[in-house]
């Protein structure tokens, strides 16, 4: 069921906001340029204009790429990612906007904290009007929206399949489920054929059983965790970005921020995906241990391009489902700091197609080699494809020392697709 007669843009930006200082800072900051082979090479005084990338690159070199080259732009590499104890450390989104009580997600992976907006009420039937930090006064159609959390605090989200229906979750933890109308001044709901209207004070969040887009075209990570579709993306040697934000049908929105404001952006987010968002299973764990703690994966709403950090935390083998046409898979493996006393493995990376096995990786990794970046093409993808499709699979393979601090962590890993 449509909540409206029409279908327009994603989003309307209404208000531009800048930060000169901040950008100018992040101009000359440090990034990582991915080209179109995965390859990533570290950039500073970074420009983007219409059909040129031009930067200095890591040996002090002015370089120029073409446009059509680059994939995407990632923060400087900075260092480990793990404490003593383990825990994997989050530290390139840290700007978190103190007016941002919840966020809106769309159905194809655009997220925007912020919060209902003061002129919710005017909205038409079947838009949702929301107000972001860098943003500005947004609208969607609710037809787009995925979930729209009103109180952060209070909203525990349940795992829902998307044709069970409309769910509102209340601050009791109590669920109203039915089509939900509107989120104006409150919330309404149908719920057998009756109206039924929620003070929004009562409303933790909202979430709506639409299904499922892919992204496309190119996308914006934010300092404020916003991830928002652009129609282009240029950046000054000032340190301004210029950013076109999809308006009504085929116009566009022009607006300018500081590129410190700019954590990441992929060029083009059909053919660049992140691993951490595919299918994952743990194929094989060792069969003289009773229970094997999982691996855990860092949301990639909190990560930017989506690629989140995934750990493997003891000896075991784990499958991913690679979408199709997948031709590259690049990224970072790294033993945690607090594992380099005692960790000693053989990680093994393999391409699987149906019968067909390749190894495309096998390195010793322990306190004198921490980290090992890969980079290979999927060649098993071009021989017969099992009906489960082609996967990567990541083994951890205990050493002479036995399993103690055995344990991975897979960095910003990408899968190119054709």
């Amino acid at each position: 069921m449509k909540r409206a007669a029409w279908q327009v843009g994603t989003c309307v930006a209404a208000l531009v906001m800048s930060a000169g200082v901040a950008g100018a800072r992040g101009a000359s900051g440090s990034r990582v340029i991915v080209d179109d082979g995965l390859k990533r090479t570290a950039a500073r005084d970074l420009v983007i204009e219409e059909s040129t990338v031009r930067f200095v690159d890591g040996d002090e070199r002015p370089r120029t790429l073409e446009r059509a080259r680059v994939l995407a732009i990632l923060p400087g590499e900075d260092g480990g990612i793990a404490k003593d104890d383990g825990q994997i450390v989050w530290r390139e989104i840290t700007d978190v906007r103190r007016d941002a009580t919840g966020r809106v997600e769309m159905v194809d992976g655009q997220v925007f904290p912020g919060r209902l907006s003061s002129t919710a009420a005017e909205a038409k039937l079947g838009r949702l009007r929301w107000s972001n930090a860098l943003l500005g006064e947004l609208e969607f159609a609710m037809d787009d929206v995925s979930v729209a959390v009103l109180l952060g605090e209070k909203a525990v989200l349940p795992k829902m399949d998307r044709s069970a229906g409309d769910m509102v979750g209340l601050i009791n933890q109590d669920r109203v489920e039915g089509f939900v109308a509107k989120i104006g001044s409150e919330v309404e709901v149908e719920v057998s054929n009756k109206p039924v209207k929620l003070p929004l004070e009562r409303v933790a969040f909202v979430r709506l059983a639409n299904a499922e887009k892919a992204a496309k075209g190119a996308r914006a990570w934010l300092s404020d965790a916003t991830v928002v579709n652009v129609g282009d993306v240029r950046m000054t040697a000032e340190g301004m970005v210029q950013l076109r934000v999809p308006a009504r049908g085929e116009a566009n929105a022009s607006m300018s921020i500081g590129a410190d404001d700019v954590v990441a952006v992929n060029l083009d987010a059909a053919r660049l995906r992140p691993l951490a968002t595919m299918a994952m299973r743990v194929a094989a764990t060792p069969k003289d241990r009773l229970w094997a703690k999982p691996p855990t994966v860092r949301d990639p709403i909190a990560s930017p391009l989506g690629a989140g950090e995934v750990e493997m935390p003891g000896p075991m083998t784990v499958e991913w489902t690679l979408p199709v046409g997948a031709e590259r898979v690049a990224g970072v493996a790294e033993l945690p700091a607090g594992a380099r006393a005692w960790g000693d493995f053989t990680l093994v990376l393999e391409v699987v197609s149906g019968a067909t096995k390749k190894d495309v990786l096998r390195e010793r990794m322990y306190e004198g080699k921490t980290s090992v970046e890969f980079n290979f093409a999927v060649g098993a993808a071009d021989a017969p494809a099992a009906k489960e499709g082609v996967k990567m699979r990541a083994t951890i393979d205990s050493g002479e020392s036995g399993p103690i601090q055995d344990r991975v962590v897979l960095r910003r890993v990408l899968v190119l697709v054709k």
